[in-house]
């Protein structure tokens, strides 16, 4: 079992009349869903490293098989839309292997943006709809700049 605890302070202003309707669309105009994705996903990839080499600036390298070697980038899409996030590097002192734990953790395949809830969604509402229902669907449940569906 894994527990996450993430402290979250949202602080926004209203514009416009105080309803459902516009507290929603603030709520989707913030994308909390992306920024708590981002979170989840720092705090995993933190615990992982720290699993692997230890607390960060200790020294006592000699003890551990692996160390910190970087970060890199990454982007995904899933059904929150575009996330970007920071995956640190791991090297194997013995064998010199470089590799990202954090991403096997998460079941992300290493060079494809687009990941599974994606493509699980899609063809779901594909069986259940005819074409140009799912076409329509699609466009409008994720960000339109995501997809590019061609007639």
């Amino acid at each position: 079992m894994i527990e996450i605890s993430i402290p979250l302070n949202i602080n926004f202003t209203m514009d416009d009349e105080f309803n459902i309707i516009n507290i929603t669309e603030k709520i989707r105009e913030l994308e909390i869903g992306t920024l708590i994705l981002k979170l989840i996903i720092k705090a995993f990839n933190e615990e992982s490293t720290t699993e692997f080499c230890g607390e960060k600036y200790k020294h006592d390298k000699k003890e551990k098989r692996y160390e910190r070697a970087g970060t890199s980038n990454r982007k995904i899409i899933t059904l929150l839309g575009e996330t970007d996030f920071t995956v640190d590097k791991i090297r194997d002192t013995e064998t010199g292997k470089i590799f990202k734990p954090l991403l096997p953790l998460l079941n992300i395949e290493p060079y494809k943006n687009y990941q599974e809830d994606i493509a699980f969604t899609s063809s779901d509402i594909a069986t259940k709809s005819t074409y140009r229902n799912t076409v329509y669907i699609m466009q409008n449940f994720i960000k339109k700049e995501f997809i590019t569906i061609h007639y």
